[in-house]
């Protein structure tokens, strides 16, 4: 759901036999993966006050063809998706949105994919996917809740969360300090007719065994006028100690339609600070919006890790200047979630 959506985490393999006329073929091994999540959220000011209780559920299954296909690591992955309950965000006025899952509710098809290593250093993968699962996000943003951190809000067109489209990326390996990756995508609001274009080069450099800086360019063509936006992003994940790490994320909207015209990011998080099983995290986020003001959003969060498939995530946020209208009083945000991950 988004980058911050529950993830894919299989537990049970099963081995199927292939038989051919003269030969058994090792099988393929399927995993399926299901991942349920109830959020349990309370506004204070914002537009209105009020409560809002959202659930989320992902049913799939991987396939491992890598013995069928001369390809290394090839794999489909096929999910269901579903969310129910109401958006935390119609409380709160905020631009930047709190809820992170938040959605019209829905029931589709997810993802559809393909992926594989045409070489060591070659990947691809091309069916139905968000392209923030492999652009744009800051692997060291993953536990926090606000949906900035998934993607820069700066971003327009970008097809993802809830409504995944067809396309394609690349990935190549020059080294193992720098990769190259290149995608592109279907962003119409007719899903996968390709009357709208979203395109993407990202490059990753791992300046040490600590830190990695990447910095994309995209393109969201085919736009109302037929005109083209393209725009930079960046963001940098380090890593302080095996326990503690921190990012930043940049983004910026240069047209003069853009709905932010910037956008700053930064947070760290710690494991292990009160309990082996927990982690805490402080962020801070700021966008501009164009001909208004800027919002500010400060997130602090502690998630405990009860066994590999369940955690408990209390989470809490400040959002100052909701959308940029001083109309809009500051909103105070507090949120429960539960979420099995099998």
């Amino acid at each position: 759901m988004g980058k911050h959506h529950l993830s894919s985490k299989a537990i049970l393999t099963t081995c199927c036999i292939i038989t051919t006329s003269s030969t058994i073929v090792q099988a393929e091994i399927i995993e399926p993966f299901l991942n349920i999540g109830i959020d349990a959220g309370i506004t204070k000011g914002g537009i209105k006050s009020g409560s809002a209780t959202r659930l989320y559920g992902d049913l799939g299954l991987t396939v491992d063809l890598s013995n069928l296909t001369a390809l290394n690591n090839s794999e489909v992955v096929i999910s269901y998706m579903m969310f129910r309950g109401e958006m935390i965000d119609e409380f709160t006025g905020a631009f930047q949105a709190t809820g992170g899952n938040d959605s019209d509710e829905f029931s589709r098809w997810y993802d559809i994919t393909f992926s594989s290593d045409i070489t060591d250093k070659l990947a691809i993968k091309f069916g139905q996917m968000d392209v923030d699962s492999h652009f744009m996000s800051p692997e060291n943003a993953g536990d926090f809740v606000q949906s900035a951190f998934s993607y820069s809000p700066t971003i327009e067109g970008l097809p993802t969360y809830p409504l995944p489209t067809i396309g394609g990326l690349a990935s190549y390996s020059f080294s193992d300090l720098l990769t190259v990756s290149v995608g592109h995508f279907d962003a119409g609001s007719d899903r996968n007719a390709f009357d709208e274009n979203f395109s993407v080069l990202e490059t990753n450099w791992s300046v040490s065994s600590e830190t990695t800086i990447a910095v994309g360019l995209y393109s969201h063509s085919g736009v109302e006028g037929g005109s083209s936006r393209t725009d930079l992003y960046a963001f940098v994940d380090h890593q302080f100690t095996e326990s503690l790490q921190a990012f930043i994320q940049l983004g910026q909207g240069s047209h003069q339609h853009a709905p932010l015209t910037h956008h700053f990011s930064a947070g760290i998080s710690q494991q292990a600070v009160l309990f082996d099983i927990d982690t805490m995290g402080l962020s801070y986020t700021q966008a501009k919006i164009n001909g208004l003001g800027t919002e500010r959003v400060i997130e602090l969060f502690q998630k405990y890790q009860i066994n590999d498939s369940i955690y408990l995530q209390l989470d809490f946020q400040w959002v100052n200047n909701p959308s940029g209208d001083q109309l809009i009083n500051d909103a105070k945000v507090a949120n429960f979630r539960v979420a099995i991950e099998l």
